[in-house]
Order: C-alpha cells, then structure tokens, then sequence
C-alpha cells in the first residue's frame, strides 16, 4: 500500500514541477529575446540582474510542486479510504449528496486558488510597478542634478577665464585709456586702443567661441566693444542690475540668460536678431586695487550648454534641455531635425525662430494637428511647475512640447537663472515594466485556465471511478 501511495504522490509532485517549470522557462525565454541577447548561462544570470521579476517566477516549480503534493495526497487518500464503494455500499441513497460535497469542495478549493492567484498577481504588479517608479525617478533626479551641476561647472569655469583676463595688462591699461573718452562715442571708436582691444579679442573668441566684449565703465557707457554701433552707448546690461552691480562689488558673475538687443549670429551662420545669449563678467582693477571697470564677454547657451545638456539623453527618447522664464529653449533639442515638420517653431515679427516648451494637446508625432496657435497654446505641465521656480517630478506622465506622452523630473536653478529638465517617452521609459506586467498576467491566466482544466479532469476522473465502484458493487449484489 505505501508503495502504491509513494507512487501517486510522485506523479503528482513531478507534474507540478514540471508544470510549473513552464513559467521560468518562458519569462526567460521572451525577456532574452526582448533583450537580444543569445540564448546562454550568462544570458539568463544577466537577465536575472536586470529585472527582479525573474527570482519570483522562478518559485513556481516549487510552489506548484506543494500544491500537487497536497493534490496527491487527497486523491490517494480517497483510494485508499475507497469512500465511494464503501458509502455506497452502506447508504445508496447517500451517493448524490457525497458527490455534491465532493464537488462544492473542489469548487471552494478551486475559488480559493484562483483567489490566491489573482490577489499574488495583483500584489507583484503593483510591487513592480512602485519599484519601477522609485528606480526611474531616481534615474531621472540623478541624471537631472548631474547635468545642472556639470552646467554649474561649466560657466565657473568661464568665470575663472574672465577674471584671468581682467587682470592682464591689455584690460587695465586698455580701460584706462579709454576711461577719459567715455563721453566721445567717436573718439573711443577712432581710438588706437579700441582697435588694439578688438585684435587682442579675436584669437579668444575663436578659442572660447565668446560672441563679443565690452569694458563697461562705472557709470555704464561701452568703452570697449567688437561692435561700433554699441561703442560709447549705455550697456543694457545696466538693467539687469544685479549682474553689475555683483562686478562693481569685485564679484565675477553671470547673466541670466536673455533676448540679445543685436543681430548675433545663429547655429545656422545667419545674422538674427533676438537670439537668446548671456553674459559672464569680472571687474578690472588698477594697480592699487580699485575697481575701474567691467569686463564682459557674450556667451551663447545653445553652443555652450547644449553639448553638456546632450550628455543627459537617455535611450532613444530621453533628453535634458534647459529653458528661460518665458518659457523658450536655450539648448538643443533631441528632435531638431523634425520639429519643423511638427509646425512648433514660432517666428516672431523679426523673422527670429523661437522655440517654447508649449503643450499643443495633441501628439504631433502621429500626424495629428493642434485645434489652437503655437503662442495660444499652454505650456507643458513641467514647464509650469518650474517656470514658477519650483522643483519637481511626474512619473504618472504629461504631454511635451511634441505633445507625446513624457515622464520628467525638472528644477529651477537660481544659480545658473534658467530651468533645466530631464524627460522621456512614457512608451520607453516604462516598456521593462509593461513586459513584467504583461508576463504576470498571462502567466495568471495560464496558471488559472490549467488549474480549471486540472480540476475538472479530477472531477470527472472521480466521477467515473465513483460510476464503476457503483457497477461493481451492483455486479455483487447480482451474483448474491
């Protein structure tokens, strides 16, 4: 008898890890060819690395391999015990109600696991789905403030250069001589020391791409420029008062990014008015230490900034852009080539191409057209939320400037006195999570349709050995 019963328990058990070994098998299967990766040991260690997921489904021959003990142990227990040909035997008439009980049990068992089933399915989603959000946040904040601090860097370091060239002997004894011309605009542009200023200039600016040069005396006028028309004129950086009032007081410092007051040239080679541009500057002092000038030099952020803005793109949606108070980009987009095509540069009256980080309703990538103008549109959720100098992340996702859907985290840097913010495709970002959740699913369903398949052959296999424990029992009492 322990023999027979070491034997139906056996198959059963080797039934439920073979059966369970399906899922493992499967999820490592679709994640390696999702990966496209070949097929190996390595593979499968990798995959195990990347995603969790894995070590979880890996327990189903184990878990399956219990429940069909269990299974097993019933069933060999009904042999054994011979309930039907013995309560039969006794009571006739007992037969319908044991095979109702017999199969409301089933029922209730069968509920019960497909109830375990759906709330372990569930539960793994959403532990998946949160990990997946804390992990992809934190990507994002971590390339994010990354990127701001490499800016950071980046235009100390162009502080540091404005200062080494304040202190050079052609700034201070350039200042000096055109300090007792500052109410002449012709004689400073006919001085000798203007134009020694503008040859001294040109070697830097091929160097360090600067776009131009004051020296700005204390009461604001262009002593000193790469441009007659601003020689001799009050700087406009008098209006941004901070800026020069921060030099006066013996600091280098840096604009805000703003619209230029001249044409400059454009990424393109063209002279265009209103391009966006900003300024780092130092005070020249003379030979006792008094502060007897500015020295400025013009940056262009889109040359400057987007080449470390780039650094933060991930995958093949991702990307890091930086953006001003009004909302316009001042870097390179990772859609350049296309945006024209998506109708969401705006022109203004002086023919200059804007671009504003605005929400057009609509995924413009599918072909799909805005019901309102570019400049009536809102801007972009994240654009909002920084332009009012708040820091910030959605990772439930929000339209872009494409109007595609984008998850991001952004800040606003007063330090730097623009925007920056790091976004990728809603699709991209969460495709792994999908794929888990998608596997999760199909392996519930499975699990459930073979556990409603495996217990119907159990009922019907009961059945049928309940019908020929009652021939049998009728043959007897025949021959009786």
């Amino acid at each position: 008898m322990n023999k027979i019963q070491l034997s139906i328990q056996t198959k059963y058990i080797l039934s439920g890890i073979l059966f369970g070994f399906i899922f493992p098998v499967a999820a490592w299967m679709l994640d390696i060819i999702n990966s496209n990766l070949v097929f190996s040991a390595f593979a499968i260690i990798q995959i195990h690395q990347n995603n969790f997921l894995h070590y979880i489904i890996d327990l189903a021959p184990f878990i399956l391999g219990t429940v069909f003990y269990f299974l097993g142990n019933a069933h060999q227990n009904l042999i054994n015990r011979n309930n039907f040909s013995s309560l039969i035997a006794e009571n006739r008439k007992s037969d319908s109600a044991l095979r109702f009980k017999i199969i409301i049990s089933f029922v209730l068992v069968l509920v019960l696991i497909l109830l375990f089933f759906g709330i372990s399915s569930w539960y793994i989603q959403r532990t998946v789905t949160l990990k997946s959000h804390e992990e992809i946040g934190k990507s994002l904040d971590t390339i994010l403030t990354t990127t701001e601090q490499a800016v950071f860097f980046r235009l100390k370091e162009e502080q540091s250069h404005a200062l080494i060239w304040a202190r050079t002997k052609n700034i201070v004894k350039g200042a000096q001589d055109l300090l007792p011309l500052h109410d002449s605009k012709q004689e400073l542009i006919a001085s000798p020391t203007q134009t020694n200023l503008r040859k001294w200039f040109d070697p830097i600016r091929k160097i360090r791409g600067y776009q131009g040069f004051f020296i700005i005396s204390p009461e604001g006028i262009n002593l000193a420029s790469s441009r007659d028309v601003n020689t001799g004129e009050i700087n406009f950086l008098t209006h941004h008062h901070s800026f020069l009032k921060k030099i006066w007081q013996g600091e280098t410092t840096l604009s805000s990014p703003h619209h230029a007051h001249v044409a400059l040239l454009s990424p393109k080679g063209k002279l265009t008015k209103g391009l966006i541009t900003m300024f780092v500057g130092a005070p020249i002092k003379d030979e006792s230490g008094k502060i007897i000038a500015a020295l400025a030099f013009r940056l262009d952020p889109y040359i400057d900034l987007s080449s470390i803005l780039q650094q933060g793109r991930i995958g093949e949606s991702g990307e890091t852009y930086a953006f001003i108070k009004e909302g316009e980009m001042i870097t390179q987009s990772r859609f350049d080539q296309s945006l024209e095509n998506f109708g969401v540069m705006v022109v203004d009256t002086a023919g200059t191409v804007h671009m504003e980080v605005r929400d057009p309703g609509v995924n413009l990538t599918r072909g799909e057209h805005a019901s309102i103008l570019r400049t009536q549109q809102p801007f972009t959720r994240m654009a909002k939320s920084a332009m009012a100098g708040e820091s910030g992340q959605d990772l439930q996702g929000y339209r872009d400037y494409r109007g595609v859907p984008v998850i991001g985290s952004w800040l606003w840097s007063d330090r730097l006195g623009f925007g920056m913010t790091t976004e990728i495709d809603v699709k991209e970002a969460y495709a792994v999570l999908n794929f888990n959740r998608r596997i999760i699913l199909i392996s519930a369903f499975i699990l459930g349709i073979l556990t409603l398949g495996f217990f119907a052959f159990l009922i019907k296999y009961l059945d049928q050995s309940r019908r020929s424990a009652q021939i049998l029992i009728d043959n007897e009492q025949t021959i009786r």
